[in-house]
């Protein structure tokens, strides 16, 4: 998720010790879990300030984080939604083909297809109409795929803008 957005961990000395007790500073995925609460991608934790690296992550949870990842904390701070996480998830596209239960464990593969969406859905951008989710500007420039990487699919033909270019001569013989 961190590299889906582009989120480098962030190397601090002084890495907020106490941001969740069950996470040493020795521990591989520190960094990534510090610089993803530091984002408010994972703020809450669970109860007594806890992470639970060894637990399974639910779909809810990993669909939280993923919205939070694309900005959408910031719609619900300015609205006050009532919608849940996963609601509007669903509404912006980011569950299309999804048949997961939602306080199911989450396998890796669901994890992986639910990141492949992520890469086409919109980034909340609050220069838009706040109240009104689809005027977040749902178009191929404003999701990851296009801002971080240079991508675009149009007609279901993939297109490298900035990075690169893909060469399908070769295909159509």
């Amino acid at each position: 998720l961190m590299k889906l957005v582009q989120l480098a961990p962030e190397e601090h000395d002084d890495y907020g010790t106490g941001i969740f007790y069950d996470v040493e500073k020795t521990d591989d995925y520190y960094a990534d879990v510090y610089t993803a609460a530091m984002h408010g991608i994972i703020e809450d934790g669970f109860d007594n300030n806890t992470f639970r690296p060894g637990s399974v992550i639910t779909y809810d949870e990993a669909v939280t984080y993923v919205m939070k990842a694309l900005g959408y904390d910031a719609f619900y701070k300015k609205t006050g939604a009532s919608l849940t996480y996963t609601a509007l998830a669903d509404e912006v596209g980011l569950l299309d083909k999804f048949s997961v239960k939602n306080h199911a464990a989450l396998m890796r593969i669901e994890m992986a297809k639910l990141l492949a969406n992520a890469l086409e859905t919109p980034i909340y951008n609050p220069m838009f109409d706040d109240t009104d989710i689809n005027s977040s500007a749902k178009n191929d420039e404003n999701t990851p795929l296009y801002r971080y990487y240079g991508i675009k699919k149009a007609d279901g033909i993939v297109n490298a803008t900035r990075i690169g270019s893909v060469d399908l001569s070769a295909a159509s013989e």
